[in-house]
Formats: structure tokens, sequence, C-alpha cells
């Protein structure tokens, strides 16, 4: 059942009287902890997820127990703890989270704390509620301790935990990987800060001079260096060796995953001969682009064009000429175009562009009066801008490969598309613009036609 209660969002279980203990309340818990108290002897149960909910709610209630999911606000956790503690002394704090974040419990001089790695069985919290007295709320609030509290020992959990959670950042791509695991080994090590510098990337941005490098090494090679900064309390980084060489070959393990990962989405995604996407990552592309259409306003169109007479330069200066044409022409569309715009070949000589942008719908010129909503002008005009510069630098190239016997300089002709009123699929967006294709050729080509204009 949800009550209001002077506005603030609470979930609460009420059970029947005579089941024990309680009340427990839970403070950012996202709905698991909740779940399987409703199957145990807990008494009554308050759920807050919003932390400032669950600081007002303990304001106006006293609770045996107060449950807290810490790991949102772990940068914060003392000070947190420590308004807790303060509005309600005689509760019973216990903190629960991923392993790691006991390393910052214990460098937050919550060393009185009870922690309990996620997950949080019902039975554990019974078993709290049935013993008597709680050890004394002992935390405190002063940041300069917590940064300067130096190491803790990293057990066998701790580190199945990083590992776990660090391999869970490697769909969200090698940035993703690089940040989780540059603040979890500062945790876990006590350091002001960690580092990561990759090979064959930008220069790592660090706070000072490394107090120690590390190279990151994956199978006999190196794939970066771990910068290891100083702590306060530590005028050495001594008797972490052990921690630090495991903790150093997990996470070089993962960066190599992940950039092999990254190499295999690509190669999933890109066309062998000239790097432009295929077919299949277009596709996945515009699915998303109708999707997000859904919640906020997407402009989008849809330019094919091909090389004309293309066939011609294959049979009279063979298909590694013709090679050589298409990976040039897909270096000049990507010059005439954004860089988040998507270029993609079709097959043969044939390529597809989507230009698009979040933009407010407005109504296109030329159809003033038309009785339906266009898109963008401004937007419309950029299109036909990028596509148009893109036509005349193929049309002013020489192709200085093709030799002095060259047919003379190459042309495109193409046809947009624009979504959502040309199509609202990618194959009727597809049919739309093949037609205005057609047409540019019989007008005499090396022109971009536009559906549904004369």
């Amino acid at each position: 059942m949800k009550e209001a209660n002077k506005g603030i969002a609470l979930n609460i279980r009420h059970v029947p009287k005579g089941r024990g203990g309680g009340p427990v309340l839970l403070l950012g818990d996202q709905g698991e902890l909740e779940a399987a108290l409703r199957q145990s002897s807990v008494g009554l149960v308050i759920s807050a997820r919003s932390y400032i909910d669950g600081i007002e709610e303990l304001q106006r209630q006293e609770y045996c127990l107060v449950l807290i999911h810490i790991e949102p606000v772990i940068q914060r956790i003392g000070e947190l703890l420590a308004a807790l503690a303060k509005i309600r002394p005689a509760s019973r704090l216990v903190c629960y989270g991923p392993a790691w974040c006991e390393a910052e419990l214990i460098r937050g001089n919550c060393v009185s704390c009870d922690f309990w790695p996620a997950p949080v069985s019902s039975s554990q919290v019974t078993r709290l509620l049935e013993t008597p007295g709680a050890r004394k709320n002992n935390w405190r609030s002063d940041t300069r301790k917590r940064q300067s509290a130096g190491p803790i020992p990293v057990n066998a959990e701790m580190v199945v935990q990083y590992l776990k959670e660090l391999s869970a950042e490697i769909p969200n791509g090698l940035e993703s990987v690089v940040t989780y695991a540059t603040e979890r080994l500062r945790i876990l090590l006590g350091l002001d800060w960690v580092g990561i510098d990759l090979l064959h990337s930008e220069s790592t941005q660090v706070d000072g001079p490394a107090r120690q490098v590390v190279s990151l090494a994956y199978g006999g090679e190196t794939v970066g260096r771990l910068l290891l900064g100083r702590s306060d309390r530590m005028d050495k980084i001594s008797g972490q060796e052990d921690q630090i060489r495991l903790l150093s070959e997990l996470t070089a393990t993962t960066i190599a995953l992940s950039r092999r990962e990254q190499a295999l989405r690509e190669l999933a995604t890109r066309d062998d001969l000239t790097g432009a996407h295929n077919r299949r990552y277009l596709e996945h592309f515009v699915q998303e682009i109708i999707e997000s259409n859904k919640e906020e306003p997407t402009q989008a169109t849809l330019l094919i064009f091909d090389i004309d007479d293309f066939k011609q330069y294959n049979d009279c200066f063979g298909h590694s000429a013709g090679d050589e044409i298409l990976c040039e022409v897909t270096r000049l569309i990507r010059h005439c175009c954004r860089e988040h715009d998507v270029v993609a070949r079709f097959g043969g000589d044939e390529f597809i562009v989507l230009f698009w942008d979040n933009e407010v719908h407005r109504q296109p010129k030329g159809d003033q009066g038309s009785g339906q909503e266009g898109p963008d002008a401004s937007h419309e005009e950029s299109v036909l801008f990028m596509c148009n510069r893109f036509r005349r630098m193929i049309a002013g190239s020489e192709f200085s490969f093709l030799g002095p016997q060259a047919l003379g300089r190459l042309s495109i002709s193409g046809g947009v598309a624009r979504f959502p009123y040309d199509g609202e699929t990618l194959e009727a967006l597809l049919e739309q613009a093949d037609k205005a294709l057609l047409e540019a050729k019989r007008q005499g080509k090396n022109r971009i036609y536009i559906a549904g204009i004369e």
C-alpha cells in the first residue's frame, strides 16, 4: 500500500498483529529487499526510495532498525550516517551494498557500523531484530579523514565483486570500464586518486605526480599503465604489493576484453572495404530514431545515392580501381556530413546517409498550405546543402589513380526521403528515396532529387 504523508513518497506494508519485530525503515532500496521482507516475519516495513524522504520519516517516528542501501550515496555516506545517527541515536543503522562499499565505510571512520554485502536476505533482518542491543552509532562526516584513511585488506569477496561489476561495464564501452576501475581502485587501495593511462589514447588527467606506476599487461602485451596517487597517511605505498598486482591484472584483463568486444562490434557493423557502416547497423540505428521520436521530436533525412556509370570504371580499369573509387567516395561523403550522421554502404556502389537532428518540427519551405506538417526547414536546408556540396566535390575530383585514360570525372545521383513525412519505417523511406533516385537518373544523372517534390 502507498501512503502520501506530508508529500513524502513511502511504500508501507502493514502486517497482522503479533508478527515479530519492527518497525523497519528501508532507505534507498529499489524494491529488492522490500520484496524479500514481504515473505518474512518482520513487522511494519516502510520503504523510502528517496534518502531525503527517509530522513524526514525518521524525524517523525523512531524505528527499531534502519537499513540503508549505500552504493548510490557512497561519496557522501559519512554525512548521511551522521545525520541519521543524530536524529535517532537509539535506532540501529545497518548499511548494505556491493562488497567494495565496505572499504569506503572503513575510510569514513564507520568502523563500528554493521555492513552486509548485497543481496540481504529476510532471515538476516529477522536475526537482527531478535538480537538485543545494537552497536553504538559512531559515524563521522569528516571528509578529510575519509580521504586519508589509507588502504584496507582486500578479501576474496571484494575481488570477486570488483571483477563482476567491472566486467558488467564492458558492454558500455572502454571509457565506462576505465571510469569504473579508477574510482573503485581509489577506494580499495585508499589513495587520493588513481589514473589509467591507455596506450593509443589521449593521456589521462591526474591530480598530481604518481607515487607508483604499474604496467597493465594482458597476454604478454601491455595495454596501459596504472597511475597510483599518494595518500596523506602513507609516505609509501607499501604492504599492498599483492593487492596492487592482483587488482592490476584483473583491470588489464577487463580492458583487453573491452577492446576486443569493441573490435568485434566494429567488425559486425562496418563494411570491410570502405569502413562505412553496413546495412545491419543502419537498420538498428533507424529503429532507434523511430523509437526516440515517440518521446522527443527527431528530424531525420535519408539520402540514397550511387555512382553514375560505375560499371564502366570497373570494366575499363579493373575491380581494384573500382574499390579505390568506393573508398574515396566514402571519405568524401564523411567529409561533407557531420560527425553524428550515419554513412552506410548498402552494396556495390550504393550508399545511404542518414542525417538526423533533435529539433522541433516546423513547416518546410515550399510546403506551406499543404495541410500537412513538414520537417524543420533549417534541418532540410542543411541536409540539401551537405548533399549538393558532396555532389559537387565528387564532380570536381580528378581521381588521379585512374590514370590519364580515365573516362572523365565521376558523378553521383541521389534521392532524398524525409522522416516521418515520406515514411515511418526504413523500408518506406528507402522506397521513396529510391523513386527519387531513379527520377534523377532519368533526368540526366549528376543530380539529387527529393521524394514528392517535382
